[in-house]
Formats: C-alpha cells, structure tokens, sequence
C-alpha cells in the first residue's frame, strides 16, 4: 500500500514537473525577444539571450510572432517538437 502511495506522488511530481517546463517553454516563447535581449544589455545582465541569435541575424518583433507560430503550428502538427 505504502509502496503504490509513493509511486502515485512521484508520479504526480513528474507530470508537474513536465507542466511546468511546458508552461515556462511557452511563456519565455511568448516574450517580445528583441526588447527583452536589448534591456538585458543595458542592465549588462550576465545572461543575454545573444546565443539563441544564429550569426548576423536581427531578430524583431515580426520574427518573434513568426517563431511562435512556426514552434506552435509543429508542435500540434507532429505532437512533439522534433520532426
């Protein structure tokens, strides 16, 4: 009894667990990218998110919906991200 109690709250902990990566996925996914990477650098925040950016692109606000819509149209394309 003791045993099957245990298993059903570290399952319960994994699937919150997984909830609240997804959730955190989706929130920093729906931030506006290029202002929030350029108060980063004024405050000269030790994390940028400079290494997200592939070389010599400008990302605006544009191609942040854009990136969302993509990620969202594969995700519930495929049901997972990797296709």
């Amino acid at each position: 009894m003791k045993r099957s109690i245990y298993q059903s709250i570290l399952l319960l902990l994994l699937v919150l667990l997984c909830m609240t990566g997804f959730l955190l996925v989706k929130h920093i996914l729906q931030l506006p990218f290029g202002q929030t990477n350029d108060a980063l650098h004024k405050t000269r925040s030790a994390f940028t998110l400079d290494f997200l950016i592939p070389s010599a692109t400008y990302i605006d606000e544009k191609m942040t919906t854009l990136l969302l819509s993509v990620f969202l149209c594969r995700l519930s394309f495929s049901g997972h991200i990797i296709l």
